[in-house]
């Protein structure tokens, strides 16, 4: 895969209570510019491997007045950049008692 290339996974199953990581390889490095979720409750965290962040919050959209740290049915998707790398990337975490589906685009900045 060459820099540039989009880097997307439109299936994603997250079972109920798990964690999955959204990883690039060593050396690789993504710009992550969207992640939606099929429904539920499902937190978006940073990691670095030793680490992990709370949920992220995301700002208000239209008429909601509220951030969110959930990706959720009333918030199912954001639009963002955030970059990736082996050692700082992301994970989504199911709360809920069944599982989720997920599905993300990037696109590949570094190799």
């Amino acid at each position: 895969m060459a820099r540039g290339d989009s880097v997307t996974d439109s299936y994603v199953s997250i079972g109920s209570g798990a964690e999955v990581a959204i990883q690039p390889a060593s050396g690789d490095e993504w710009m992550m510019l969207f992640i939606g979720v099929s429904s539920g409750d499902v937190d978006l965290k940073g990691e670095d491997g030793s680490n992990e962040s709370g949920p992220i919050s995301f700002p208000p959209q239209g008429d909601d007045s509220s951030a969110h740290n959930q990706l959720d049915e009333g918030h199912p998707a954001d639009c963002f950049k955030l970059l990736l790398t082996n050692s700082q990337y992301v994970s989504l975490q199911e709360n809920a008692s069944a599982g989720e589906t997920a599905m993300y685009c990037a696109i590949k900045t570094k190799d």
